[in-house]
C-alpha cells in the first residue's frame, strides 16, 4: 500500500491486436516511466507491471500491461492513470511536485477566505490551479504565478493566495 501516490502516466488508448496500449508519460524525462515499471498502481491501488514495446512520440509509448493480450481488454484501460508511491521519486530541494499541493489548505492573503486545492492543470499556456473556497459553490481557477501564489509551505501544509478583485 502506498503512503501518498502521484500520477506519472496515463493510458491513452489501445494499440493493435496484441493488447498493447499507448501510454503518455508525465515524467520530466519521459522514458523514466520504465524505471518504475514494476511498482505501478491504478487508482484502486491494484499493482501491475508494464513493458516497453516502442515509441510514438517523445512522451508517448507503445506498452504492454502485464496479463493483457487482447485489444478488447486493452480498450478497457483507456484513460487509466498510473501511480507510484511519491517516496520513490528523487527528493528535490526547495521545490515540490504539483501533486503534493492537491488537497492542501489555501488561505487568502487578507485571511478572509479558506479553501483547498482540488486540481492543477497545464493546457500549454501555463499551469493553472483550481481552488475550492469554503462557502463558495464554484471553484476558482488561477494562474500558477507569484502574482497570486505568495507563499507555498509544503512542510506545514498551507498556501497563501492573493485573490484577484473581480468587478
Amino acid at each position: 500500500m502506498m503512503s501518498k501516490k502521484i500520477v506519472i502516466a496515463k493510458v491513452l488508448t489501445s494499440h493493435g491486436v496484441k493488447g498493447f496500449v499507448k501510454l503518455e508519460s508525465y515524467m520530466e524525462k519521459p522514458k523514466d516511466i520504465f524505471n518504475y515499471s514494476n511498482v505501478l498502481y491504478d487508482k484502486h491501488n491494484k499493482q501491475f507491471k508494464i513493458k516497453f514495446i516502442g515509441t510514438i512520440k517523445p512522451n508517448v509509448f507503445i506498452t504492454q500491461i502485464d496479463g493483457i493480450s487482447s485489444p478488447e481488454v486493452a480498450k478497457s484501460w483507456r484513460n487509466t492513470e498510473l501511480y507510484i508511491d511519491i517516496n520513490l521519486l528523487p527528493k528535490i530541494d526547495d521545490e515540490f511536485y504539483y501533486n503534493e499541493l492537491i488537497g492542501m489548505e489555501v488561505i487568502s492573503s487578507n485571511n478572509n477566505s479558506r479553501g483547498k486545492i482540488i486540481g492543477i492543470d497545464d493546457y500549454g499556456a501555463g499551469t493553472v490551479v483550481e481552488i475550492k473556497w469554503q462557502n463558495e459553490k464554484m471553484p476558482e481557477v488561477l494562474p500558477f504565478t507569484e502574482d497570486y501564489f505568495k507563499e507555498i509551505n509544503v512542510e506545514k501544509g498551507y498556501i497563501i493566495v492573493e485573490r484577484p478583485e473581480y468587478f
